[in-house]
């Protein structure tokens, strides 16, 4: 019995100094030994085991500057938990026990071991063999900076600031623009295959190290988006991998819209124009109305895109590639809000993207007040061979309104003299004249010259527009012969009566 115990420890020992001692079968190879990786990105940790045998633990350990301890294994030890980032990638049945980590921080920089415990009649485990540690670095990611850029006017110049700090690595910087097309390749020293270079970009500071920035010159509305600055690495097989890309910058292009004056008012049924002046290429314009309602698109073709699609509504001067003017016909008491010139870019076919608009102009439309004339007499008494004035007064007129004097005599109605220009076969009595020859739009009060006894009668004026007309009450103009003085014989003696000849 004591010789078979004896025999027995010296097994156990001979056992116990092959797992602790012999590399043959409980080698563990990390490689390689040093693995450098950036922030925010997943690495993988090698570690692969000769020869397997059962019953064994794999963990993962780490050793920082800060701390050591526990990081992975498929049952963690009493009190220990797995780091959430990390989880085994097993290749190869148990012959592979490599760690994948997400989503890195710089803190996470150091020495990462892959070791082998067993479990001991103790309860408690015990080292057996360990890899040589994978030294991980985590850097912090390339930065570029990219600086907001204020609305631009057509026609002027933008620079588009892009910068790296100096330990950037070799590679290819490149700007793109993104609009609704894509992401367009727009800048860069070497283009990619069968792509251009804008010519009216360049560099700010060329061979600067770590100044990536742009002018572009000549701008236009189309070139509105979010340009980025990209920094790229050549791979083994010769092609590119992007490195790192800036938070991009939006550009936006005005067009200079004028729109003046900022309100016209008008009365229903008049024309008006409704001005807009832009600066730069035309590309295309619509003009909206916002009502109470809401915004609404003014019944015209967009200029420069078709023709137009109404009969009230027409451009005002078409040619002229910095007007688009237009003016609306025959202006109903709906047609009143205000109206905005506005200037739109394609993104894409099918889709349109407004780019700039005018301040916009305040149309009124009002109900023109209803008209009326008054003749303050309504007889008069004149001598033959004297003058007269007929006095007829009206609420202010407009352009469109129309007086005309009618008289009525024993052969009926006759008009003599109108606001209007008279035609060729009008006639006209050279006697008779507008008193203040019709600057005063209220007074169209009439002069008749060298009066003769044919000339009584009751006249009277006529006011018109498009929407009405109304009549004042008539004057009797009473004309009479020459004075004359006849003696009437009375009782008390000769009296001088006053008569009038009809001669």
């Amino acid at each position: 019995m004591a010789k078979a115990g004896i025999l027995a420890l010296t097994v156990t020992v001979l056992l116990l100094c092959r797992f602790s001692s012999g590399k043959t079968d409980l080698e563990i190879v990390q490689s390689p030994p040093f693995v450098t990786a950036v922030e925010k990105d997943p690495v993988v940790l090698q570690c692969t085991i000769k020869h397997h045998l059962s019953g064994f633990q794999m963990r993962w350990y780490r050793e920082t500057a800060k701390s050591k301890g526990h990081f992975y294994s498929a049952t963690p030890p009493r009190h220990r938990l797995n780091d959430g980032r990390a989880q085994l990638v097993n290749e190869d049945g148990n012959m592979v026990w490599s760690l994948k980590i997400t989503d890195l921080k710089e803190e996470d920089s150091g020495v990462y071991y892959c070791q082998m415990y067993e479990m001991m009649e103790t309860g408690k485990e015990e080292l057996r063999s360990s890899g040589t540690g994978t030294h991980l670095i985590v850097e912090a990611p390339l930065t570029i900076l990219q600086y907001p850029s204020p609305a631009v006017m057509e026609k002027n110049s933008i620079t588009l600031t892009c910068l790296m700090g100096n330990e950037a690595p070799e590679g290819t910087v490149r700007w793109f623009r993104e609009t609704g097309q894509g992401h367009v390749h727009f800048f860069s020293d070497k283009p990619p295959e069968y792509k251009l270079n804008d010519g009216r970009a360049s560099w700010v500071h060329s061979g600067v190290t770590g100044d990536n920035s742009i002018t572009v010159t000549d701008l236009s509305v189309d070139d509105s988006g979010v340009y980025y600055c990209e920094k790229y690495r050549k791979l083994n097989n010769g092609k590119e991998e992007l490195l790192a890309s800036g938070p991009g910058t939006k550009v936006t292009v005005e067009a200079e819209i004028v729109q003046s004056p900022a309100s016209v008012t008008v009365n229903v049924g008049d024309s008006v124009t409704l001005l807009c002046a832009i600066s730069g290429s035309q590309g295309f314009v619509r003009w909206m109305k916002e009502t109470k309602q809401g915004s609404v698109r003014v019944d015209l073709a967009k200029l420069g895109h078709g023709e137009e699609n109404s009969d009230r509504v027409h451009w005002h001067n078409n040619n002229e590639k910095w007007e688009a003017s237009i003016t609306i016909d025959t202006v109903k008491t709906e047609d009143s809000g205000v109206y905005y010139c506005q200037k739109y870019t394609i993104i894409n076919p099918g889709k349109e993207q407004k780019v700039s608009s005018g301040a916009g102009t305040e149309l009124i439309v009002k109900e023109p007040p209803a008209l009326q004339v008054f003749q303050p007499k309504t007889q008069i008494l004149c001598k033959k061979g004297t003058s007269v004035v007929l006095n007829c007064f009206t609420s202010p007129l407009d352009s469109s309104s129309i007086v005309t004097w009618y008289r009525n005599t024993a052969n009926g109605e006759k008009a003599f003299i109108s606001s209007k220009v008279p035609g060729e076969d009008d006639e006209t009595d050279p006697r008779i004249n507008f008193t203040k020859q019709q600057q005063d739009k209220v007074d169209w009060s009439i002069t008749i010259e060298k009066l003769k006894v044919k000339d009584s009668g009751e006249y009277y004026c006529e006011v018109s527009d498009t929407r009405q007309t109304i009549t004042s009450v008539a004057v009797k103009l009473s004309v009479t012969g020459e004075l004359l003085e006849i003696r009437v014989h009375s009782q008390r003696g000769f009296q001088i009566r006053a008569g009038l000849s009809n001669k």
